[in-house]
């Protein structure tokens, strides 16, 4: 049972690591550089939308795109028999 509340929460470590990863990659990265595509895909930053409303769109795509069907394609691969 504590295994399963362990994997259970494995998601909410993971987003908010990368939360913290994107947030002090913005804050103590040059736009120029990118790393972490905090400023837009690709190598150079987008021009579409302000910094801060891409960042948080990334925020919140994030999980939902990768972390999450990670997180369960990753569960039914090493489901307990």
């Amino acid at each position: 049972m504590e295994a399963w509340l362990r994997f259970a929460r494995a998601p909410v470590f993971q987003t908010v690591l990368t939360w913290a990863a994107l947030i002090a990659t913005y804050i103590a990265t040059d736009p120029g550089q990118n790393i972490n595509w905090v400023f837009g895909p690709g190598s150079k930053p987008q021009q579409m939308l302000p910094p801060l409303a891409y960042l948080a769109l990334e925020m919140t795509m994030l999980p939902v795109i990768v972390i999450l069907p990670m997180h369960f394609l990753l569960k039914h691969l090493f489901a307990p028999t």
